[in-house]
């Protein structure tokens, strides 16, 4: 990390720039969102910020027209992806069950996008770039059943091999029930239920009979009382049914390696796709988290001038909003809660002294400051009024708040000193500079 970036993260500790990144992550439809959300990073390009913007602007405009794109089926299968041509054994049923799910939901995503583009034409224009997977969906939905196991018409040799399992079960069923219902041997028997010992099917004897049944002794009770036997009279269909079943294992592995390796076949397009699908969740992000809070986009200033008209801490007012109940006064009462500020900096002057009594929110304002900016950089509307501007800084710094070092053994005063000569050797013009109480803990 280099030392700009130090002072730069520091910035956004003391900013509570963590906190507020996570709220917006909790207004995110899918977990890729949630993550992208998380690790939201101010951008100083101005064309790329200008398109942010314009497609929180236009996703904003389908949110309050009750049109929401369907994030349902999206499963975190990034992980998966990514390792997909490092796989020495095949994915499972269930996580290609997981990547179907997520194919038709991106095939969702992109009709969704093709009918809305005329309306939101920037963020439609992103999902339509993805691309599509309808081959691989539609061999995943046809071989992998909903209850996380591969279908048996996946092939034709799974199905051979399952309808001859349960031909050879049936056979063995009936065999077996012939010889529980004779009625020189039921009083040999300790129960009339078939049940299995290692795969096979066994006879539960009462241990003083066991001559009663010529087979193979596969078990025991805990007590002793009852052995568990198979019939050598079903030992060969036994055999046979294990053949089966070993067929049916080696056609299943090869349908699961095949599948496998298709998807395998396409792996940059569908990290891609993820990714698409991830940033286009965060967009969505941002404009519910705009519409919860009736936020407005800022204007992007193209000098340093920066005003703020009726501007609200989001935090603290994300804070009240959610310590309320539900209903259509929920937002009018939060907003009335918190104290909105007016703020101008950048052209006639490009210093601002924030006075006041304790309590009196300096401290609040300048944290409204940075955060309001570093949201706008983000790609985020501000808790601010209509016509608020907010220029691209290259860097935020700030020194807000008791940072005292104790291992290093420093003083409040010596800690805000070290801070602001960070600062001072990281910021440029055109940087935004918050500094609070710089006097504290030492005599005036």
């Amino acid at each position: 990390m280099t030392a700009i970036a130090a002072v730069e993260q520091r910035a956004w500790r003391v900013l509570e720039f963590d906190a507020l990144r996570c709220v917006v992550a909790e207004f995110a439809a899918t977990e890729p969102g949630r993550r992208a959300a998380r690790t939201l990073q101010p951008i100083r390009d101005r064309d790329a910020l200008t398109h942010l913007h314009r497609e929180t602007t236009e996703l904003r405009t389908l949110h309050d027209a009750g049109l929401a794109p369907p994030f349902a089926g999206v499963e975190d299968i990034a992980a998966m992806v990514e390792t997909l041509d490092q796989c020495r054994v095949p994915l499972e049923p269930d996580q290609l069950l997981m990547i179907g799910a997520t194919l038709r939901a991106i095939a969702d995503l992109r009709a969704f996008a093709e009918a809305q583009r005329e309306i939101a034409p920037t963020v439609c224009s992103r999902m339509l770039r993805c691309a599509t997977f309808t081959r691989e969906q539609a061999e995943l939905e046809r071989c992998i059943d909903r209850d996380k196991t591969v279908a048996t018409h996946a092939s034709p040799a799974l199905n051979d091999a399952r309808r001859r399992i349960r031909a050879i079960r049936a056979r063995l069923a009936e065999r077996l029930r012939r010889m529980i219902d004779d009625p020189n041997l039921q009083r040999a028997l300790e129960s009339t239920t078939i049940t299995e010992r290692n795969g096979r099917p066994v006879l539960a004897l009462k241990s003083n009979s066991r001559g009663a049944i010529v087979g193979t002794l596969w078990d025991r009770s805990n007590s002793g009382a009852t052995l568990f036997v198979e019939p050598h009279a079903v030992s060969g269909l036994v055999n046979e049914l294990e053949d089966a079943r070993y067929a049916e294992t080696r056609e299943v592995e090869r349908i699961l390696w095949e599948l496998t390796r298709m998807l395998a076949a396409r792996q940059s397009e569908l990290d891609a796709a993820l990714a698409t699908l991830a940033a286009f969740d965060l967009a969505c992000a941002r404009a519910r988290f705009s519409a919860a809070f009736a936020m407005h986009p800022p204007v992007l200033a193209d000098d340093a001038v920066l005003t703020l008209h009726d501007a609200r801490h989001p935090l603290l007012l994300y804070y009240v909003w959610h310590s309320l109940p539900n209903g259509p006064e929920r937002l009018t009462a939060a907003l009335a809660a918190v104290v909105p500020i007016a703020f101008h900096l950048g052209d006639d002057f490009d210093a601002v002294v924030v006075t006041g009594p304790n309590t009196g929110g300096k401290t609040v304002t300048l944290k409204t400051i940075g955060l309001l900016t570093l949201m706008a950089q983000c790609g985020l509307h501000v808790p601010a009024g209509p016509g608020s501007r907010v220029p691209v800084h290259r860097s935020v710094f700030a020194d807000i708040g008791d940072e005292q070092s104790l291992q290093q053994s420093l003083s409040t005063f010596s800690a805000h000193l070290t801070a602001i000569g960070d600062i001072l050797r990281a910021a440029a013009p055109g940087d935004l500079v918050l500094l609070d109480e710089i006097g504290a803990g030492t005599d005036p």
